[in-house]
Parts: structure tokens; C-alpha cells; sequence
């Protein structure tokens, strides 16, 4: 599935968002998952490091394989909360399988085709570190 998510954002932080994400452009691919070096980057890591500290938007690592790192399902529950992003757009997941689904159903779709159950949430808590 594809979800498009927006900033709860001012155009002018917006801006400077997008203007940080540019001086990423180019870089390779972080294959280490180390959020602390800025020379090559995941995904995720660009939204970070563009969005981070914008606005009311803060982000807060978490350890995934020994790491501190953000995950996309992480940033997915942040726009389920809806305080730093909004979902406007989804495709590809059940009930929007064939259209691009927006508007009032939204939220609804991508809470049903992403929902951590809370035996996984409880599995990572109680794994080792």
C-alpha cells in the first residue's frame, strides 16, 4: 500500500523543511541504520532530519535492532494521532485496492490496514535488548 501523508505545518516551515531534505540529495543509502551519521541515509531518516524540530513536529528515536532509528510504522501512528501529520491519500491497501481513497475515509482505511495488535506491541516491549 502507499499512504500520502502532509506536515501539520506553516508554509514557511514547510519551506525549511523541504529545504533541509535537499542537502541530503544524493546521498547513498544507510545501509547500517545509523541515524547519527548524516553521509548516508534511510527513508525515514529524511523525514527526520527535514522535519524534526519544525512546528510542534519532535520525534523521538526509538531502538530498532539496536539502534535508535524511526520506523515507518512510527511515523504512521504519529499521523493516526493526527497532531504532526494528516493523512491525504491512500492506495493499494483493502477498501481502496483499485482508486486513490481520500477524504472522510481516510482515516478509518489506514487504521484497519495498519493496526499493530497489542500482542506485536507487547512481543517488542518484552524482547531483549
Amino acid at each position: 500500500g502507499l499512504v500520502v501523508l502532509r506536515p501539520r505545518c506553516t508554509e514557511d516551515e514547510l519551506r525549511i523543511a523541504i529545504s533541509r531534505a535537499c542537502t541530503h540529495e544524493g546521498k547513498g543509502y544507510n545501509f547500517d541504520f545509523d541515524f547519527f551519521r548524516s553521509d548516508r541515509l534511510v527513508c525515514t531518516e529524511v523525514i527526520y532530519r527535514a522535519f524534526d524540530g519544525i512546528g510542534n513536529i519532535r520525534f523521538t528515536l526509538a531502538e530498532h535492532a539496536g539502534r535508535p532509528a524511526l520506523s515507518a510504522e512510527e511515523i504512521l501512528d504519529l499521523a493516526l494521532e493526527g497532531e504532526m501529520f494528516r493523512p491525504v491519500a491512500l492506495f493499494g491497501v483493502t477498501g481502496c485496492n483499485d482508486s486513490l481513497c481520500t477524504g472522510t475515509v481516510l482515516n478509518a482505511l489506514l487504521e484497519s490496514s495498519f493496526h499493530r495488535s497489542s500482542s506485536h506491541v507487547a512481543m517488542e516491549a518484552a524482547s531483549p535488548k
